[in-house]
């Protein structure tokens, strides 16, 4: 079984908006979950793959991904781990605690130093794209959010029409997104990078239809891991522990937040299920971190509700991410 980690680039054709949950319809978010993906690839492939139907663990199971996160020339992001802490040189208290705040993620190359030396990352001028992006080498900005009106028209004597705002994310040429992949199955691999050249065709995030979350493969390339020596260990995508996990993990010394999950089905063939919503749950979220002694795997679940209708099908969720050890 392999374990080796690569790191799958991904470029974008035009713009891609991802969903912030039903409290902000309009915003994009930065990051595309990992369980959202990983259910992407398997609702695109199962019509080549029936076989991961019958047996839903051997695709959940036999591979890990991370979410995905932004990178830009050689630089890759990942989300900013609660106990990583900074310094901006003269900048008084108040100063240094806004700047640090603005902080989402850091490049991959300033994990794997502070990692082997933990302590303050000196900031040198590094922070860029309003302050969320934290570079090793000379960075620029290579992320725009654009802003698009549109109007809602309602149906005949339903009221009036109504406008609203949507935003989209678009890189700069060599940008995009990426995500990490570790097999534990090798024969998965054909499979799911058919999926996800089925998925690029397809798209990601919502508005698919007017040609936003287009994108191909970049690059693919193995991916070396910041590893540290400590009992932290840090989710790089959406988290689900088993009961015996949770036991194992000392909440009160790690750093995390929740991320809740749900929505509405995906249309099946008739599209006889697209008004129904999936049941809610949480999941732990990227970056969080924690303090264990424990390896973490996590689980999957499904979401299907209960709805006794012939032709319903399962609603899998995984929450089984990439970890690194801070």
């Amino acid at each position: 079984m392999s374990t080796n980690v690569e790191a799958i680039k991904l470029r974008f054709s035009g713009g891609v908006h991802i969903g912030r949950g039903s409290e902000e319809l309009d915003k994009t978010a930065t990051t595309y979950s990992s369980d959202a993906l990983k259910s992407a690839l398997f609702a695109v492939g199962l019509p080549y793959y029936p076989e991961w139907a019958q047996k839903p663990e051997r695709f959940f199971e036999g591979f890990r991904i991370s979410s995905a996160f932004p990178w830009s020339g050689e630089e890759y992001f990942l989300p900013r781990p609660g106990a990583m802490r900074f310094d901006f040189g003269s900048a008084d208290d108040l100063t240094q605690a806004k700047q640090a705040k603005k902080l989402s993620y850091v490049s991959a190359e300033i994990f794997r130093t502070w990692t082997l030396k933990p302590g303050k990352v000196m900031v040198r001028d590094k922070q860029v794209g309003d302050g969320a992006f934290l570079f090793a080498g000379n960075g620029k900005k290579f992320l725009h959010v654009a802003v698009q009106q549109r109007v809602q028209v309602p149906a005949v004597g339903e009221g009036d029409t109504r406008p609203y705002y949507f935003e989209r994310l678009l890189f700069e040429e060599g940008s995009g997104l990426y995500f990490l992949i570790s097999f534990q199955e090798e024969h998965l691999r054909p499979q799911v990078f058919h999926a996800l050249q089925l998925l690029g065709d397809l798209g990601i995030g919502t508005d698919r239809t007017v040609g936003n979350g287009q994108f191909e493969v970049a690059d693919v390339s193995t991916f070396v891991m910041p590893e540290g020596s400590s009992d932290l260990k840090m989710a790089l995508g959406l988290y689900l522990p088993t009961q015996v996990e949770l036991a194992q993990i000392e909440l009160e010394r790690s750093f995390w937040n929740l991320v809740k999950r749900g929505g509405y089905m995906a249309a099946s063939e008739r599209g006889e299920y697209r008004s129904l919503r999936k049941n809610n749950i949480y999941f732990f979220g990227e970056g969080s971190t924690f303090k264990t002694m424990q390896t973490l795997a996590g689980r999957f679940v499904d979401l299907q509700p209960a709805w006794d209708t012939p032709g319903m099908h399962p609603v899998w969720r995984c929450g089984r991410p990439i970890f690194l050890n801070l």
